[in-house]
């Protein structure tokens, strides 16, 4: 038997794009794929919020394509040296003001 265990999402840095997730779990033995699951898309999101707090039209084109192709990964954390980009920008943009 399936039941629904949480659902959530997240915009991406266009805004327009809600992402929604909704975990279903047959038996015990899949509560730790659920929670595996939920880790992914928690940082996914944290990532995705992150980018769209500091993305704009009126940003630089280099920093546009910076931050969608940061969104765009496949995977949900950053490298050491993404990490270090998009604190940069994120210490250089008018919401930390």
């Amino acid at each position: 038997m399936l039941r629904i265990i949480e659902s959530f999402g997240c915009k991406n840095i266009e805004r327009s794009l809600f992402i929604g997730i909704t975990f279903y779990q047959s038996n015990p033995a899949s509560q730790q794929e659920h929670i595996t699951r939920r880790k992914y898309f928690t940082r996914s999101c944290a990532l995705s919020d992150r980018i769209s707090r500091i993305y704009s039209d009126s940003l630089e084109e280099t920093v546009k394509n910076l931050l969608q192709s940061l969104g765009k990964l496949n995977r949900p954390y950053l490298t050491a040296v993404e990490e270090k980009l998009l604190r940069v920008l994120e210490l250089d943009s008018p919401a930390h003001y």
